[in-house]
């Protein structure tokens, strides 16, 4: 839950595909956040009312069996903050795991406490998609995955500088400022995270 008591969709997902990518890059996920079509990724359309199998659960609030953790060898040290708990899911599912979804439990998440600057949580959600994709994708899809990352970043970065032209209200210039400094950060983002530079906020 938000911290007012209303719902919070993002406590689990569905892993990105090339189409959920698209979707995003061109704005259709925010456009149609209700329906599945266009927001696969975060299960457009479901109320989080019911028990149900989901591809990954948000790591803010993940229950797992220690010898399934140890199993795994728990989250992967190439990722930082963002992504970890999709690749730790994704990997227990290719043993035969099947992560669940209860609404039965429930957590108060202050969501982006821990990261208050804007541009530098998006550099890094997208670092760890990056991640992601380079691990666990490979040739073609690959390549287009990282472009579609690259077309998110750029159409942000455009509309929302046309849009702080047209308003000039100060919301849309600080969006176009963030979004123009991720975009400008791609060639950083996009090679996925640099774990050496970060040795002291490293899991483990």
């Amino acid at each position: 839950m938000f911290a007012d008591g209303s719902l919070n969709p993002k406590s689990c997902w569905r892993f990105m595909s090339l189409w959920s990518l698209f979707v995003q890059a061109v704005g259709l996920s925010a456009l149609f956040r209700n329906l599945a079509l266009f927001n696969p990724e975060g299960y457009g359309g479901w109320r989080r009312d019911s028990v149900r199998e989901v591809d990954f659960v948000t790591g803010c609030f993940l229950l797992i069996r220690r010898e399934l953790w140890d199993r795994l060898g728990g989250f992967d040290e190439r990722f930082f903050m963002y992504a970890e708990e999709a690749d730790l899911c994704w990997r227990a599912r290719l043993i035969g795991a099947r992560p669940l979804f209860t609404p039965d439990a429930t957590i108060i998440h202050h969501g982006g406490g821990s990261e208050t600057a804007r541009a530098s949580k998006i550099e890094k959600l997208f670092a760890g998609r990056a991640t992601f994709i380079d691990k666990h994708w490979a040739g073609p899809k690959k390549t287009a995955a990282l472009r579609l990352l690259e077309l998110h970043c750029l159409t942000r970065a455009a509309g929302y500088a046309v849009l702080a032209r047209v308003s000039r209200a100060e919301q849309h210039r600080k969006a176009a400022s963030e979004w123009k400094r991720v975009w400008q950060a791609r060639r950083k983002w996009r090679s996925g995270y640099d774990v050496s530079a970060m040795p002291t906020l490293r899991h483990g």
